[in-house]
């Protein structure tokens, strides 16, 4: 089963901080300014980036307010 790491900053450079589960549900907060990672909220109160190629979206990436990490 495949996993998707979530990390504290956007880049797998750094070690993970959590994964996700497919079919596990995430609340979009944020992006970079190049939609390659989107900042994640998760139950627990936790926060996260992930890449988004790797989660599936149902609106545009563009709508999300850029953040920096």
């Amino acid at each position: 089963m495949p996993v998707v790491y979530v990390y504290a900053s956007p880049s797998d450079e750094n070690a993970p901080i959590l994964r996700v589960v497919p079919g596990q549900s995430v609340v979009l907060i944020g992006r970079t300014a190049d939609s390659e990672w989107v900042q994640i909220w998760l139950p627990g109160n936790q926060q996260g980036w992930i890449r988004a190629s790797a989660v599936q979206v149902e609106i545009d990436l563009d709508v999300l307010p850029v953040v920096e990490p």
